[in-house]
């Protein structure tokens, strides 16, 4: 599987409000815009900020986005569940309810 074409979009507009104090690019009068993914274990949004100093995670095995969290669960045990499939095996019963990978243990 390769990685989507399509993106999300955020956009926080603080032009006419306060802002939110202490988080930079969410202060008074300020605008913050990012492209935005899902992470494909979990499907939580995951921001593109595009100031992130780090490498974001992408799975070796599904090619695609994943999360912080689901990125650390990967290193630890090397589980890649992709959403999808976590889906099919509840609705077949195969499992009675997700578990997805960043809730496995080893």
């Amino acid at each position: 599987m390769s990685r989507p074409k399509y993106f999300g979009y955020l956009f926080v507009d603080h032009r006419n409000s306060p802002g939110i104090p202490d988080m930079p690019g969410y202060g008074p009068g300020q605008v913050f815009e990012a492209d935005t993914q899902h992470c494909n274990h979990c499907h939580v949004p995951v921001v593109l900020n595009p100031q992130r100093q780090r490498e974001r995670f992408i799975c070796p095995k599904c090619d695609w986005y994943c999360c912080d969290n689901c990125a650390v669960a990967f290193k630890i045990n090397g589980i890649c569940k992709p959403f999808e499939q976590v889906a099919d095996e509840v609705q077949s019963g195969k499992i009675p309810f997700p578990v997805l990978a960043k809730d496995m243990r080893g």
